[in-house]
């Protein structure tokens, strides 16, 4: 993909300043996303911009000012299709991330696992040293019987209570810690409404994941025209939920100079998951953790300056 140096300068974007490393992480962020299009369409797989990703398209035509990752949106038939053809087109530098072996996010495309200084990785990613990913949002269908949704959301947010007080990593996320009792008990009733099994060792989180990413699929094979992704529908209510043919065969937005598929009805989307007003641009990002390599960025400085040599110029504005 072709990105010009005066992309990788900073700027000041809607009165917010767009560092260079920062446009550096953006340009590594498009390479995943033109990459992923290419094994798409070769693959007739289709996915929908979503998210942050889609706001920035219509809003900006490319990267939110104060954001720093790519979001897109997958039916659970087409998410399927992709799983088969992956392992024909990872490379060390785009690898695929499924549930199968993360509870902490969603699917996910990342180019590293670490900050790499590799030359060839380095000229492949713009000179963006750090970790760079797309998440994938899967959407499944919505069961149309209101008892039934109401059992699928419970089964969602008890496994999610298992899987977040189970993992370490998910501890300071959570509203204090659950004791084993309460963790034993709800995973036993869950086994009771469903007849899944569970073994209850430090796999847990793990085997809860598939387990929700299981039951997601439960509606898919019925008339019902709405979709969600269902972890989050089952926590934050039917915003998440939309009408099928809102997707459809897609629309084209530009991004940032890319051609990228995007809800055909996506205004109707963006109005209900943000809001009616988010046309409006409202600086999220003390909320977002940015910029997302921050962490990567101090420990390499440090590397820098133990050793006592100077970092490339590159490396930090």
């Amino acid at each position: 993909m072709n990105i010009s140096d005066s992309f990788l300068q900073e700027e000041v974007i809607e009165g917010f300043s767009v560092k260079a490393m920062m446009k550096r992480y953006w340009a590594a962020g498009l390479e995943l996303l033109s990459q992923f299009d290419d094994l798409c369409r070769a693959n007739n797989i289709r996915y929908y911009a979503y998210y942050g990703t889609l706001l920035g398209a219509v809003r900006h035509k490319g990267f939110i000012p104060w954001d720093d990752d790519i979001d897109i949106a997958m039916m659970r038939w087409d998410f399927d299709r992709l799983i088969e053809v992956m392992p024909d087109n990872q490379d060390k530098y785009f690898n695929f991330i499924n549930v199968d072996v993360s509870s902490m996010y969603p699917p996910r495309i990342i180019n590293t696992y670490y900050t790499n200084m590799d030359e060839d990785f380095l000229t492949r990613y713009h000179y963006c040293p750090y970790p760079v990913g797309m998440d994938i949002y899967v959407f499944d269908k919505v069961p149309t019987d209101s008892e039934e949704a109401e059992v699928l959301k419970w089964l969602h947010q008890n496994a999610r209570f298992v899987a977040q007080r189970t993992d370490p990593r998910w501890q300071g996320d959570c509203q204090g810690d659950a004791d084993n009792g309460l963790i034993d008990s709800v995973i036993t009733q869950i086994e009771q409404a469903t007849g899944y099994t569970f073994v209850r060792d430090d796999t847990l989180p793990i085997q809860m994941t598939r387990f929700l990413n299981c039951i997601s699929a439960t509606y898919n094979d019925t008339e019902s025209e709405n979709v969600a992704r269902i972890h989050n529908w089952a926590i934050t209510g039917d915003n998440e939920c939309i009408p099928m043919e809102w997707f459809g065969e897609g629309e084209k937005l530009s991004f940032e100079g890319m051609s990228v598929p995007a809800p055909w009805r996506y205004r109707e989307v963006l109005a209900k998951t943000m809001g009616e007003d988010y046309m409006t641009p409202i600086n999220r990002s003390f909320g977002h953790n940015y910029p997302v390599y921050r962490r990567y960025e101090e420990k390499l400085f440090e590397i820098y300056k133990e050793c006592g040599q100077e970092p490339p110029k590159f490396l930090f504005d």
